[in-house]
């Protein structure tokens, strides 16, 4: 998938999950008389969510479907049974728990991705690069690729070809010995 329609998917699920946490936010501003009502599935909601990112999107599922088939139970009891009214507060978080897993469920696979992308383009500008900037030379890299070039050019046309590379093996200790101006030397 292209980087910046990557981009565009965790902004728009990012986004989508901040809209709902304010719908929630202002639902439980709106309905304040349910205060612990609200903060016990807000809790529960949270767990639900933490169990998606942590257990994959198919165990988020079934968590969720496991509670709205324990709050349909407890809505159907109240209902049926003891011939109360549902409240709007147990309509809300019947569904807001699963909307709010799923939504960072697809904010964090997103993320994952760009990581992912990320750590391959940093690998290849590794593995690619030909001219390191700080010293205005080649790198081994290209010197590597290069050198089977003069080499076999040497050998074809009986040139003399003399080359060295020299790696530093504790350059970073070196350059904590060494002033800057010491080691450009």
């Amino acid at each position: 998938m292209k980087p910046q329609r990557l981009n565009l998917k965790t902004d728009l699920y990012l986004l989508g999950f901040l809209a709902l946490f304010a719908v929630t936010a202002l639902f439980m501003g709106l309905t304040a008389t349910h205060i612990l009502l609200n903060t016990i599935y807000l809790g529960i909601a949270l767990l639900l969510v933490a169990l998606t990112y942590f257990l994959g999107l198919m165990f988020g599922l079934v968590a969720n479907m496991v509670f709205i088939f324990g709050q349909g139970t407890i809505m159907v009891y109240q209902n049926v049974l003891a011939d109360q009214t549902v409240s709007l507060v147990m309509i809300f978080w019947l569904l807001m728990p699963l909307a709010l897993s799923v939504v960072f469920h697809g904010v964090a696979q997103t993320t994952l991705q760009l990581q992912t992308e990320i750590t391959h383009l940093a690998e290849s500008q590794d593995q690619y690069s030909a001219f390191d900037e700080a010293t205005h030379l080649r790198t081994t890299v290209a010197y590597y690729e290069d050198a089977g070039v003069f080499l076999e050019t040497s050998r074809r046309f009986s040139i003399p070809v003399s080359t060295i590379a020299i790696r530093l093996r504790y350059l970073g200790e070196l350059r904590q010995l060494l002033s800057e101006r010491n080691l450009r030397r």
